[in-house]
């Protein structure tokens, strides 16, 4: 689990804790990433926290790495 261009890093371990009592089993990059590299963790599913508002360029890129076989997947709203 990552944290993209996030301040409160309090939500992001909040987030990581949620997930894993829905059964994802999850490490937690302690630190907000400013660029995130999903090719950086080929073979394991990415759970991304943005905050509360994702941005539509983040949307954009969440998507794009989706469509290209990425194993991303969004928390938060």
């Amino acid at each position: 689990m990552v944290g993209w261009n996030i301040q409160d890093t309090t939500r992001l371990w909040l987030e990581g804790w949620i997930a894993s009592q829905q059964g994802w089993r999850i490490d937690v990059l302690a630190h907000s990433l400013n660029q995130l590299r999903p090719e950086l963790f080929e073979g394991r599913t990415l759970l991304v926290w943005c905050g509360d508002n994702r941005t539509s360029a983040q949307q954009q890129q969440l998507t794009s790495w989706q469509e290209q076989g990425h194993d991303i997947f969004p928390l938060g709203i």
